[in-house]
């Protein structure tokens, strides 16, 4: 990749006396450049040679609904760095510094900076690259908060779920709106991002491709045991509970069938219920112990925390005791963004990090996203979370952070987090069949309803789609123990879904030999394709409507398919792999086709052309398909 800067004076002057300059970058898709005589910014999708230009780089709008336009402020300097422009704008009230950036060799992003100058100051919103009829018809693509913009070639995301993205009219902008003043000494930071995709059917992948080239722990599997629903439900456990379902991970599944397994995770059940999240008595000593045993087993230990303060009766504890220790409140709930409650949370967590060597978080009920505490930094809980997930990864960039209930299908989640949560219940049943088939049904109505329609542009392989479950404190059937083929149909459809969160809520005793072996197998061949499956998306129908469905994922080498029918009748599908696949033009669209689970004769083993398949009732398949020659 080259990265070219240049600086082309020009002969004219402007109001702060000096020459004007105009500054470029370019990358391999994207050219940006800065004229300093207005304050111009061009954004250029080299490939398609097409500019976006904003009306002004950013405008602030204060509470009387005043607005400072970016041509209110003087620049005071401009520098030029190997893949950077940094713009310092200042004014009698506040300061802005602005970076233009290449980003990973194909995108680019503007990052703002704003500080109050003097004393607080109060602003009502923030509005960063507003456009007016530079694209065709732009959009939001999403019905969620920060959803991307499309527009022409580009596609442009706010890196904090916060931010709101607008089109309308042939406008665009992204803006914040803020509830707390903007402080000398401590300046709020946002940034947006810029890429491109060369075709229509390449939008998903392009944005796909984007996230996990600028996340930070890039896509990789995740397996690991939670202890939700098998040795701990609303209950506390013991260090020796642990201890023991390790040894039976190690003897059926680590040892036994050569399967690595990344963590072991406590689940709700190890803290002390006073909303501190001090050890409780089970662990007095910490986690010394499970540590030990997981670092025996190449393995290592993973944490559930709730910031809002868990569910049902432990939450009740938690919270009873919010007064005792001046933590804050919102709903019933602690508020992660009450200055109290966040500074211990914040402090916990940290030393859970560094002191016991935690490397995965499942954190649990991320709060509010508009209630704002006062005398709080933070305008909700969905920014303090920011701030703490921030603080986290500084603390070990190479944790795996999953953020459960409170969150929503905005792709900008990823720039902090590894996977949210699919929306709806724990589980749940849908449909007909055995409990395992309808909570199959159940957990893929709710990705469809919430994940694939509100947020299409949300990557399926960060999704938290609540496991594997065959444990014995479950419930709606799926604590008792499962057939062959149903569990085998749960395994490989979870596994087909591409998610890197993989977990398995498990009681060993429950699974026999075939079980055990359909399990490490699948989990195998997940870990084998993460380079196929991270491309991972919905094809077919509604499960809601009993309608069948599935997953694609696509490489030049190689794609994997997986297809259920949820209902109990036969059910014919039209097969076009050149759609399924999202094939780029001027790629194959011919494959060989090889079933990985399960067995259907109306699927050719050669395919050429679309074709129409019958699934049987509650059938679920996986193929890899190789390209033809």
């Amino acid at each position: 990749m080259k990265k070219i800067l240049t600086l082309s004076l020009l002969a004219l002057c402007v109001s702060h006396g000096a020459m004007a300059a105009n500054y470029t970058l370019t990358n391999d898709k994207i050219a940006l450049s800065f004229d300093d005589a207005n304050s111009t910014v061009v954004v250029t999708d080299k490939k398609a040679n097409h500019p976006i230009t904003p009306q002004e780089l950013f405008f602030l709008t204060l509470p009387d609904e005043t607005k400072i336009h970016t041509a209110d402020f003087k620049i005071k300097h401009v520098e030029k760095q190997d893949s950077a422009i940094v713009i310092d704008f200042t004014h009698p009230d506040f300061n802005v510094t602005v970076k233009l950036n290449l980003v990973k060799d194909n995108y680019a992003s503007i990052d703002y900076t704003l500080a109050a100058v003097g004393q607080p100051r109060d602003v009502a919103k923030i509005t960063f690259f507003p456009t007016k009829k530079q694209t065709q018809a732009p959009y939001v693509d999403g019905a969620i908060n920060s959803s991307p913009i499309v527009a022409d070639s580009f596609f442009i995301l706010p890196d904090k779920p916060i931010v709101n993205t607008y089109a309308y009219e042939a406008t665009t902008n992204l803006n914040v709106e803020l509830k707390t003043p903007i402080q000398p000494a401590t300046p709020v930071s946002y940034t947006t991002y810029f890429g491109t995709f060369p075709e229509t059917s390449q939008l998903r992948r392009s944005v796909n491709q984007f996230i996990n080239a600028v996340r930070p722990r890039p896509y990789k599997p995740y397996l690991h045991y939670n202890s939700w629903m098998d040795i701990g439900f609303f209950t506390p456990y013991s260090e020796q509970d642990v201890l023991g379902r390790m040894d039976e991970w190690n003897k059926e599944f680590i040892a036994g069938r050569g399967v690595a397994l990344d963590a072991f995770l406590l689940d709700d059940g190890w803290d002390d219920l006073t909303g501190r999240w001090l050890f409780g008595p089970a662990f007095s000593n910490g986690f010394g112990k499970v540590r030990e045993k997981a670092d025996s087993l190449h393995s290592s230990v993973g944490l559930w925390l709730s910031p809002w303060g868990g569910y049902n009766k432990p939450r009740d504890v938690r919270v009873s005791h919010a007064k005792e220790y001046g933590f804050e409140t919102v709903d019933g709930k602690l508020a992660l963004s009450g200055p109290n409650y966040f500074k211990n949370f914040n402090e916990q967590i940290v030393k859970l990090i560094k002191n016991e060597h935690i490397t995965s978080f499942k954190l649990d009920g991320m709060g509010n996203a508009n209630a704002h505490i006062p005398g709080s930094p933070y305008a909700s809980d969905f920014d303090a979370s920011i701030a703490l997930l921030h603080n986290m990864r500084s603390a070990n960039p190479n944790l795996f952070i999953n953020l459960t209930t409170g969150t929503n299908a905005s792709p900008s989640w990823l720039f902090y987090a590894d996977s949210i949560w699919r929306q709806g219940d724990d589980i749940n049943l849908y449909g007909p069949g055995t409990p395992v088939q309808q909570w199959m049904t159940y957990r893929d109505a709710e990705t469809y309803r919430s994940i694939v329609r509100k947020g299409p542009l949300f990557p399926l392989n960060s999704l938290m789609y609540h496991g594997i479950v065959s444990a014995e404190n479950a419930y709606y059937g799926l604590e008792k123990v499962q057939t062959d083929s149903d569990f085998a149909d749960q395994v490989w459809s979870y596994f087909a879904t591409g998610t890197q969160l993989q977990e398995l809520y498990i009681t060993p005793s429950m699974l026999n030999k075939v079980k055990w072996d359909t399990l490490a197998q699948a989990a195998k061949w997940s870990r084998d394709n993460a380079s196929v499956l991270v491309d991972t998306h919905w094809i077919g129908g509604d499960p809601t409507a009993l309608q069948v469905y599935g997953w694609a994922s696509w490489s030049k080498e190689k794609a994997i398919l997986g297809l259920r029918n949820p209902s109990d009748k036969p059910q014919s599908y039209y097969l076009d792999l050149t759609k399924e696949f999202e094939i780029p033009t001027g790629d194959a669209a011919q494959f060989s086709l090889k079933a990985v689970y399960g067995s259907n004769s109306t699927v050719p083993e050669e395919y050429k052309n679309a074709v129409v398949i019958t699934l049987q009732p509650l059938e679920t398949l996986v193929f890899e398909a190789m390209p033809g020659k």
